[in-house]
């Protein structure tokens, strides 16, 4: 394909909605883990196959409960409905309302950055991917599993 050549392009909706909706429950679960415990997220995977979202921080003592409670507080936040929005903001606005936000050193201060933005939940968070709209068009968002990588913790998480 070179420039100026016409293409046709096909989205399969439901692969795009299975992947948007992925990817929100990732940031879902960081928001919940972030206000309710002493842990930051680091890293995320965010694909139907294998979704985790990683976190360095103090890891709990009792996994079991941990895992409870976080999804507790997941279904509880899902049914209330809360909006998913993306939107472009220059780095210097987004750091100083995000001023924990790590960002590469290539982010200068009049750039614009497409940062996700979950109503009631979340700071801006920079991210390119494709979101759902509003929280409540899941039924479930649940973590799998807890475990330590690298002394890092690794939540595992399915959806519908």
């Amino acid at each position: 394909i070179k420039e100026g050549d016409k293409v046709l392009l096909k989205i399969d909706k439901n692969t795009r909605i299975l992947n948007a909706k992925c990817h929100s429950a990732g940031h879902i679960i960081q928001g919940i883990v972030e206000n309710s415990y002493n842990m930051r997220a680091i890293k995320g995977y965010h694909f139907p196959k294998g979704s985790y979202v990683e976190f360095i921080g103090e890891k709990p003592d009792d996994l079991s409960s941990f895992i409870v409670d976080i999804n507790e507080k997941i279904a509880a936040f899902i049914k209330q409905g809360h909006e998913i929005i993306a939107k472009f903001l220059k780095i210097d606005e987004l750091k100083k309302i995000n001023k924990n936000i790590m960002l590469p050193k290539s982010f200068s201060g009049n750039n614009d950055v497409r940062v996700i933005i979950i109503e009631g939940i979340n700071l801006p968070v920079p991210c390119g991917g494709t979101h759902i709209a509003n929280t409540n068009e899941f039924q479930l968002i649940e973590v799998t599993k807890v475990k330590s990588k690298k002394g890092n913790i690794r939540m595992s998480y399915n959806f519908v």
